[in-house]
């Protein structure tokens, strides 16, 4: 996935849930995969069997709203957050209600107009949740502001004049982001070009021999 081989990584998340299948990160992976390879509808139903395992793992849970965002299903995903008859007890009640409304605000307004009624996020929440910041901010029609975002994530920087730290060897921050479907329909911008190349991934690419999906189509 943090490659871009999103289609590979299906296969070994699923091998993955064959030989373990109650161990929770498996089926959130899975789950990812096959939203990163666009594949919505399977994602989510690898999400309906991981929290029939693990119905209070929030991290399986909350993917659920952004299989639903991805496909525009706004107003869907506020009541899937707000539906607390499945939501994990350990779920963040208020980060939870801040994302809703901000899926209420992109179901019933759009742009910049919109995103200021729920930018409330400080910007450490946005760098620990950026597999859903970035493409959220995308869908607003903020693009500068999404790549913003994914520089201080991957370098450091400042966000909404907050100032980000740069990763260390203790906070690893994957490339996955960069490969959201979302974000990856920004891959003409420069600015996500330059990202491939000064995160090193346009080097591994070179050096390994692979390509990413998005290259291999």
């Amino acid at each position: 996935l943090a490659v871009g081989r999103n289609e590979e990584a299906i296969g070994h998340a699923r091998r993955a849930t064959e030989i373990d299948p109650m161990q929770q990160i498996g089926w959130a992976t899975l789950a990812w995969a096959h939203h990163f390879a666009g594949r919505n509808d399977e994602a989510a139903m690898v999400i309906e069997e991981g929290l029939s395992r693990w119905p209070q793992s929030s991290r399986v849970w909350f993917f659920g709203s952004e299989v639903l965002a991805a496909s525009n299903r706004f107003a869907e995903s506020a009541a899937y957050l707000r539906d607390s008859s499945r939501r994990p007890r350990l779920a963040p009640q208020a980060l939870v209600e801040s994302v809703a409304r901000t899926y209420d605000a992109l179901a019933t307004r759009s742009g910049i107009a919109a995103y200021g009624e729920t930018a409330d996020h400080p910007a450490s929440s946005l760098i620990e949740n950026i597999d859903s910041a970035a493409p959220m901010l995308v869908r607003f029609g903020l693009t500068a502001e999404a790549f913003v975002l994914l520089d201080a994530y991957f370098f450091g920087g400042s966000v909404n004049g907050q100032r980000v730290a740069p990763p260390g060897p203790l906070d690893p921050r994957p490339t996955c982001p960069l490969f959201s479907p979302a974000v990856l329909a920004l891959k003409d911008d420069p600015r996500h070009s330059s990202l491939l190349a000064r995160t090193g991934l346009e080097d591994y690419w070179r050096k390994s021999g692979t390509q990413p999906d998005f290259r291999r189509r």
